[in-house]
């Protein structure tokens, strides 16, 4: 392995902000990009071919295990330490995603970017569309209010909300209830909805890949920080 093992062991949004610098490199360099990845996130890298998944059999918060792993196991090998998490550096950047990407040695091309699964399979997309609607024609609405990093504690009342304003004349989506065969699966069915409305996970992220209407509820606690980078195509 003569190019760098990138290392962003997860999880999925996080791998999502990075593909397109990822998409890059691999285009820079003329073959996939090696990143070392927790096994538990290998599904989403399924739907790229400029990515060459290295498996940790970690998780994804184990960062400076991975990097121990590393000096012993593959003491030869160039590292690059993508990952934010963890990580224990100086915040530099008003978001982590932009810290990611500084980390990358991207930063000059973040507004420039571009989500690109180039191995979707669309028969699949389109029984998961079906097997949602449920042969309703009703415009769709996607709601995301589950997430591990950032936890919303007004779920419960943001989805009667959205129910009672939009649930006559829209059908309306538990993202948490919906079981995709691999995440980038989703795409089809976000591109099928009226809108999609997230916390900051991996739902916000991923519908870079289509151009679904996204309204994003991004954390301000402890600090803005936390939250997802504010997006042109976020309502």
């Amino acid at each position: 392995m003569s190019c760098a093992l990138n290392v962003l062991l997860g999880a999925n949004g996080d791998l999502c902000c990075l593909l397109p610098w990822f998409r890059a490199e691999s285009g820079r360099i003329g073959r996939p990009v090696p990143v070392l990845v927790s096994k538990d996130y290998l599904p989403l890298l399924e739907g790229v071919s400029y990515v060459t998944p290295v498996e940790w059999p970690g998780t994804f918060v184990q960062l400076h295990q991975a990097i121990e792993f590393l000096k012993t196991d593959m003491p030869t090998v160039p590292v690059k330490i993508i990952q934010y998490a963890g990580s224990q550096k100086d915040i530099v950047f008003p978001s982590f995603v932009h810290e990611m990407w500084y980390n990358a040695g991207g930063i000059a091309g973040f507004k420039y970017r571009r989500l690109v699964f180039d191995k979707r399979d669309h028969e699949r997309e389109k029984q998961l569309v079906e097997k949602v609607r449920g042969g309703s024609k009703k415009p769709i609405i996607l709601v995301a209010t589950h997430g591990r990093s950032s936890p919303f504690r007004d779920a419960v009342a943001l989805m009667s909300c959205i129910r009672e304003e939009f649930g006559r004349d829209c059908k309306i989506v538990d993202l948490s209830k919906v079981k995709a065969v691999k995440p980038f699966d989703l795409i089809g069915l976000y591109s099928d909805a009226a809108a999609l409305v997230t916390i900051d996970t991996m739902h916000a992220h991923l519908s870079l890949a289509s151009k679904v209407p996204t309204f994003v509820l991004a954390r301000d606690y402890p600090t803005l920080w936390h939250g997802v980078p504010y997006e042109p195509r976020f309502a």
